[in-house]
């Protein structure tokens, strides 16, 4: 972990200033800020994100102050950032009064805090460091802005040039830092409206083949711009020295890196800074210097002497190899979880590492020992503590670089990041410098659809909360690319008004018709009769089906390992006797149809008088109307 801050410590981020930017940048108009006095700051106002500053018994007031206009200051949002003895930050806004006065009270006054203000006026950050010394409780400060313009001809001085290169894996980062002198009492400052229309500040040519360009974190960051291969500063810059800093990559070619850079404006003084026992870099009239610390860490340095207005300095670098690593060092194995939502793929990848012999694995340079492909768009990149013990840090060229010292036999390290994800989901491509014997991928399934060449499903794998897709691959190859494309399933839009009610309309008249279909239809005489066989066929199919679910669910944790053994026993025994029963029915001879019985004949009965015959539960005969008997009383009729 220390060697991973100290290496931070290096690329020089101004961390308390780059927040402090980020929240004057914000209108006031957006930010809940204190209502009626100046005075007094309410807890957390506008702090958003970040946590009020810390609390105490202290007050640190001030003034907004311009050399020549007292109302200058006035109506400005004033933000305090404090960074905690513990580490955490702290935000909080004021807005000052009619004479640019501001208050800040029940604030800590330990002296380890460390105070920022800041504001913006006509667009320029201007911020002021203070902290509270041991036991005071009142603290005063003067917070100065001025006028800005553009610049009117030759107030800006060109100093010394640094440019610091370290090495990584297919190359090396080069970072620069230019002294820019302002001797004017203005700032000078080309405003974004205008810069279509005025010269920069400052220009300076990058080399060819530059890439990965950046300058963000730095205190003249606002005002960088890189435009056809050239950094422009538009500032602002305050009166005194700042550094103009940024970084850019270059590609290695035969292990080598060559530099041309070019100054139209000239230099005091051009040093080239290595680290470490690493090669020393080779151009004419470079001559060797004092060690420059950077950070704690020393660099050798080389200087060309002074540049004059439109001087080149050439200078080229070796590049260490990594094939002496290649017999030793093997990433054995790689386990990755993702999971999608809608705005980004959550990757956590680790890693088994195995280094053979029986020496641990050390770099004498900053040359790393190993090199670790990232995706390009890849963001927010963290590491599990035990990484850093490794010397795992971003690679200056992009990816990831393990510096060792790597210690003999199987070491583990893992980390995160995100992937951005769009409306067709994200791409996921991976690839690994040594090969892998197995490559592992969860995917939480939240409802995603994977597709995939190279890796094969598995079964998926259920954890106390969540289940995921397996997939697997094995046997991945140095520099082989596998990839996976992961997607949300498409969500079911309901139909229109229309067409549910046609639907409904359609479903209660087929409804009807099958309802209906006896009542117009004539029963046919001989239907045939379901046998059994096909009977317990259908019943058994089933019990298969009921079966393989029971599978499924007891694989995703839906079901119990106690109530899928019982459960599956009981389905499996009723289906092997369903199986018997259809064998059995199948080799037995078919029954003979037992023919149906004919219909019994009426009784027939006549008029003991007149012998007119007569319905059989007739009472009276209806020709003669005499009483006819009733055979339960035990009379006859006759036949």
């Amino acid at each position: 972990m220390t060697h991973f801050i100290r290496r931070l410590a290096v690329l020089g981020v101004p961390i308390a200033l780059l927040l402090l930017t980020a929240v004057t940048a914000q209108p006031a108009s957006a930010q809940p800020a204190n209502t009626g006095s100046p005075h007094g700051a309410g807890a957390g106002a506008g702090a958003g994100a970040i946590a009020d500053v810390p609390a105490g018994p202290a007050t640190l007031r001030g003034r907004v102050a311009h050399p020549s206009r007292e109302s200058a200051g006035a109506g400005l949002t004033v933000a305090l950032f404090a960074l905690g003895a513990d580490g955490r930050p702290g935000v909080r806004r004021v807005q000052s009064g009619p004479t640019g006065e501001f208050e800040f009270d029940r604030i800590s006054n330990n002296p380890k805090t460390v105070y920022l203000l800041g504001v913006r006026y006509e667009g320029i950050p201007f911020s002021l460091r203070t902290a509270f010394d041991p036991g005071e409780t009142v603290r005063t400060s003067v917070l100065e802005i001025r006028d800005a313009r553009a610049q009117g001809g030759g107030e800006l001085e060109f100093g010394a040039v640094e440019i610091r290169v370290d090495r990584g894996c297919d190359g090396a980062r080069i970072s620069e830092a230019h002294s820019l002198l302002n001797p004017s009492e203005f700032i000078l400052f080309v405003p974004s409206e205008e810069r279509d229309k005025r010269s920069p500040i400052a220009r300076v040519p990058l080399p060819a083949g530059a890439s990965l360009f950046d300058s963000a974190g730095t205190t003249l960051s606002e005002g960088i711009e890189l435009r056809d291969g050239e950094v422009l500063f538009w500032g602002p810059l305050h009166s005194g020295t700042q550094q103009l800093r940024f970084s850019y990559a270059l590609t290695a070619q035969d292990r080598r890196i060559e530099v041309l850079r070019a100054f139209p404006d000239g230099a005091q003084d051009v040093r080239i800074l290595t680290f470490g026992d690493g090669p020393a870099p080779q151009g004419d009239g470079l001559r060797p210097t004092d060690a420059v610390m950077v950070g704690d860490l020393s660099y050798a340095a080389v200087s060309s002497g002074p540049a004059a207005p439109g001087d080149e300095i050439a200078f080229s670098l070796e590049i260490a190899s990594f094939e002496e690593n290649a017999a030793r060092l093997e990433l054995r194995s790689a386990t990755m979880w993702l999971e999608l939502d809608d705005a980004a793929l959550d990757v956590r990848e680790q890693f088994d590492l195995v280094l053979t012999g029986d020496e641990p694995l050390r770099s004498n340079s900053d040359a790393p020992l190993l090199c670790l492909p990232l995706p390009q768009d890849a963001e927010d990149l963290r590491f599990s503590g035990d990484t850093f013990s490794m010397g795992i840090q971003p690679d200056p060229t992009g990816g990831l670089a393990l510096r060792g010292p790597i210690p003999v036999g199987h070491s583990g390290f893992a980390l995160t990041y995100l992937l951005r994800s769009g409306s067709d989901g994200v791409r996921f491509a991976r690839e690994f410098p040594t090969g892998l014997s197995l490559l592992s991928i969860y995917i939480a399934d939240t409802g995603v659809l994977t597709e995939t060449d190279r890796l094969h499903r598995r079964r998926p794998v259920r954890t106390s909360d969540r289940s995921y897709i397996h997939l697997e691959a094995y046997q991945v190859d140095p520099g082989e690319t596998v990839a996976l494309n992961v997607s949300s399933l498409p969500i079911a839009r309901p139909l229109p008004r229309t067409a549910s009610v046609g639907f409904v309309v359609l479903s209660a008249l087929v409804a009807g018709l099958f309802l209906t279909a006896p009542l117009r239809s004539p029963r046919a005489p001989d239907e045939a009769a379901t046998t059994p066989t096909s009977t317990t066929s259908a019943e058994r199919a089933s019990l298969y089906a009921a079966i393989r679910d029971l599978e499924d669910d007891f694989e995703t944790g839906k079901v119990s390992a106690e109530d899928h053994d019982a459960m599956r026993a009981e389905m499996r025994q009723h289906a092997g006797e369903l199986l018997r029963a259809e064998r059995e029915a199948a080799m037995s001879p078919a029954p003979a149809p037992t023919p149906s019985p004919a219909p019994a004949a009426s009784p027939v009965t006549a008029c003991n008088e007149c012998g007119e015959r007569t319905p059989p539960d007739a009472r009276f005969c209806s020709q003669c109307g005499a009483r006819l008997d009733d055979p339960a009383d035990g009379g006859e009729r006759a036949g």
